[in-house]
This record gives structure tokens, C-alpha cells and sequence, in this order.
């Protein structure tokens, strides 16, 4: 579903430890997902505006949208919330991103 934060599985999920699934429910039935990643980073090396600060469980992290990639969905570990109510933010970093 979109804006599902899925765990990271990977090796790179002590920098990385979340996906969010960026992609609309529309297509789920595509084998992929396009997702961002959310980052545990150092505040300096946040870019404003296309880089969205999340909660989860009481942590502070860091949305990349600059990150954005697409990843089989198989691969996606347990969702374990949805940020839905985020959306405005992650559509305007989306959108600085690619309109500027």
C-alpha cells in the first residue's frame, strides 16, 4: 500500500533500515515497487526540501527521495506502519526533486 514502511532486509539496513513504498495501489500488481529509502543520517547531511524528516517508533530519521529506486516486492520486508498522513511532504520532495 502506499506510504507502507517496510523493513529493510538487506545488508545496508543499519544506514537504511526502512522502505517506503512511493508507488500507488493502482499498480500493485506489477512484480516491483518503487520505494525511498529512510535513513538513520547525520542532520548536516540533510538536503532540504527532497529529504522529509520521519518518526518511527520514536526514532528520528530521514526520508530520501533523492534515493528512489525500484526493488522486486518480494524482497520488501513486514510492513510495520503507514505514513500516509505524510503525503503533502513526500509529493512536494518529489516534486523539487524532479520540477525543482
Amino acid at each position: 500500500m502506499q506510504y507502507d514502511v517496510c523493513v529493510n532486509r538487506g545488508r545496508n539496513a543499519s544506514r537504511a533500515p526502512y522502505f517506503l513504498v512511493v508507488q500507488r495501489d493502482h499498480v500493485d500488481g506489477l512484480p516491483t515497487r518503487i520505494v525511498a529509502p529512510i535513513l538513520r543520517v547525520d542532520p548536516l547531511e540533510v538536503v532540504t526540501k527532497v529529504m522529509v524528516p520521519v518518526e518511527i517508533d520514536g526514532e528520528k530519521l530521514t526520508l530520501s527521495m533523492p534515493e528512489l529506486f525500484s526493488m522486486p516486492a518480494r524482497q520488501l520486508g513486514p510492513t510495520i506502519t503507514n505514513l500516509s498522513g505524510q503525503h503533502i511532504e513526500f509529493v512536494g520532495a518529489l516534486d523539487r526533486l524532479i520540477t525543482g
